[in-house]
C-alpha cells in the first residue's frame, strides 16, 4: 500500500485503485492491468500476483512489462532502472501465480533473451517499431524476429545480451 503510493506520489492511490478495479469488474467491464517493473516495485511482484488472485480474480488479464527509460523514468533512473533480466527474475514467480489461477497473462517490453522458454507462449514483442531498438549482438540472432528488442530510449543502458545463435 504504502509503496504504491509513494511509486504515484500521491496519498491514498492504492485503496482509490482497489476501489475502481472493483467495482470496473463488478460492472462487467473488462480490466487489464499492466505492471510495469522497477527497481521500486520488483521486490514485491509476487505480492501484487498475490492480491491480484485474492481481490480481482475475475480481472481479465495481467501484463507484466519491462520498463521503458523515457519522461520520468529518465529523470530518476537510479532510482527506478532495473535490467531486464533481473526485472524479468522478479516476475517469475508472479507469472507463475496468475497462470496457476487461469488468469490470462502475458510479457511485454522484454528482451526475448531474458525469458526463459518455458515462457514464450505468453511473450509478446509489444514495443511499437518506431520505438524498438536492437544491439549489434542481436543482428545474427535466430529469434530476432519474434523478439521484442529494447526501446530506443533504454538500450543506452544495455551492455549484454545473450542472442540465440544455433
Amino acid at each position: 500500500k504504502s509503496v504504491h503510493d509513494y511509486i504515484t506520489s500521491a496519498a491514498g492511490s492504492f485503496d482509490q485503485t482497489v476501489i475502481g478495479i472493483k467495482r470496473r469488474i463488478s460492472r462487467g467491464v473488462q480490466v487489464e492491468l499492466r505492471i510495469v517493473v522497477s527497481k521500486l516495485n520488483a521486490a514485491y511482484i509476487k505480492d501484487i500476483a498475490s492480491l491480484i488472485v485474492k481481490e480481482f480474480p475475475k480481472v481479465n488479464s495481467v501484463k507484466l512489462m519491462g520498463l521503458e527509460m523515457l519522461g520520468n523514468a529518465a529523470v530518476n533512473m537510479e532510482r527506478v532502472w532495473i535490467p531486464y533480466q533481473d526485472a524479468f527474475e522478479a516476475s517469475e514467480q508472479a507469472i507463475n501465480i496468475l497462470l496457476s489461477e487461469g488468469i490470462d497473462v502475458a510479457i511485454y517490453n522484454f528482451p526475448l533473451c531474458v525469458v526463459p522458454k518455458k515462457y514464450w507462449g505468453i511473450y509478446k514483442r509489444s514495443i511499437d517499431e518506431s520505438k524498438t531498438k536492437y544491439l549489434e549482438e542481436c543482428e545474427k540472432c535466430k529469434e530476432k524476429l519474434v523478439c521484442g528488442g529494447f526501446f530506443s530510449g533504454t538500450i543506452r543502458l544495455i551492455d549484454k545480451v545473450t542472442p540465440f545463435y544455433d
